[in-house]
């Protein structure tokens, strides 16, 4: 064998060796309280933070949302109750005030902490638009807020009589109040502002109380400005970016069940980039064509916590540890548990991921006792204080 055959089969034999997946780490292989018994295909940790509370009283947090920019830059936000929250992961402090309140956090792409905000009210959600502006609000009745951040922090405006639900990427915003009549009838609406937050136009469904869901109220935008409702009559609307109905279309027509049926948790909506609609209904997995028309309907047997789509038309859903992955064909293409159960107390439960379409996945979530987020056969352990459910941040980067 000459020379160039030797090098040639060198490279071969080193790139056949960077290709393969590592083994699974057995129980026999890692003896903490966090086993990891199943191989993680092609994920890798970039990085891991938490959100820690004070040894303070004792702390919960509610589910948040995470979302990340063209920059890589990832937001996250969360309702706390009771402790006090250091939002600054890296070397300095950043407490919260104590007490019931939203917080949003950011960090760049590399995982370091960028700035964090803190103000009073439950619920807190907020929206990224093109300008990488960041909205922030409440979608409680009482108190009313919400706020406009430059991509540096830096607060643009401010009100307290309205609350927003999302915004679009041109900053337009749209709000979804529920009231309720005399009559046992609830009342949803659909509102839409004006980056200036001036109205616009406002949709309204009636809906029996008794088949009335709050997880039937959902809403979202295309990157056309048009916009897809997700009713409490089980319908699924479609409007252009000015208001006028392009279709409505009854999702569950070939069942019976009604909102009372479904699971809280189990009922979600997504859109993805082609002006398809997708909807979760407990158990059915149900896509709406770009012309309102039902291409199918697909069981599944778990809860589902959050549906989104990534630039390329897969859909995601989470539920509990577990993230799945569908074709827009309904087709299954993975399913992955991220974490292992502990030898005491609960594992980490996922509340929120985002995917930027580049090979990066941003999970948040929480956990109340020492984790080993790393995915292969190293170690990143974090421990909350005082085993409180505390929040974490991570990103990945790989395959599902």
């Amino acid at each position: 064998m000459n020379k160039n055959q030797i090098l040639v089969l060198a490279m071969l034999i080193i790139a056949a060796t960077s290709c393969k997946k590592s083994d699974p780490v057995t129980a026999d292989k890692k003896l903490d309280g966090n086993l990891k018994t199943e191989a993680i295909p092609c994920l890798t940790l970039q990085w891991v933070k938490a959100i820690q509370g004070s040894t303070g009283p004792y702390a919960t947090t509610y589910p948040g949302k995470l979302t990340v920019n063209g920059d890589g830059d990832v937001f996250y936000s969360a309702w706390v109750t009771g402790s006090k929250w250091d939002l600054n992961t890296g070397e300095g402090q950043l407490y919260t005030s104590g007490g019931t309140g939203g917080y949003i956090v950011k960090h760049s792409g590399d995982g370091t902490f960028q700035w964090g905000k803190f103000a009073a009210g439950p619920y807190s959600i907020f929206s990224v638009d093109d300008q990488k502006n960041i909205y922030y609000s409440t979608t409680k009745s009482s108190p009313k807020h919400s706020r406009k951040y430059t991509p540096s922090g830096n607060l643009l405006w401010a009100t307290d009589t309205l609350n927003f639900d999302f915004a679009t990427g041109k900053g337009e915003l749209f709000a979804l109040p529920l009231t309720n009549d005399t009559s046992y009838k609830v009342h949803c609406q659909l509102k839409k502002y004006d980056k200036d937050r001036k109205h616009l136009f406002t949709k309204t469904t009636i809906v029996e109380w008794s088949k009335w869901n709050d997880y039937f109220h959902q809403a979202s935008t295309d990157a056309e400005g048009n916009i897809y409702w997700l009713t409490g009559s089980i319908s699924l609307v479609k409007y252009t970016s000015n208001g006028t109905e392009l279709y409505s279309t009854k999702v569950t027509s070939a069942y019976s069940d009604t909102p009372s049926d479904a699971k809280d948790m189990d009922i979600w909506m997504t859109n993805d980039r082609f002006g398809n609609a997708f909807v979760f209904y407990h158990g059915r997995f149900i896509k709406v064509n770009a012309n309102g028309t039902v291409a199918w309907t697909k069981t599944y047997s778990f809860d589902v916590q959050q549906a989104f789509t990534d630039p390329e038309g897969s859909v995601y859903t989470i539920s509990g540890k577990k993230i799945v992955k569908y074709s827009s064909a309904g087709n299954l293409l993975g399913s992955t548990n991220l974490f292992a159960a502990p030898q005491t107390g609960s594992a980490p439960k996922i509340t929120s991921i985002a995917a930027d379409g580049k090979g990066n996945y941003y999970i948040a979530g929480t956990f109340s006792n020492e984790t080993d987020f790393d995915l292969g056969p190293g170690e990143t352990k974090l421990k909350p204080v005082g085993n409180q459910i505390t929040p974490f941040i991570m990103k990945l980067k790989g395959c599902l």
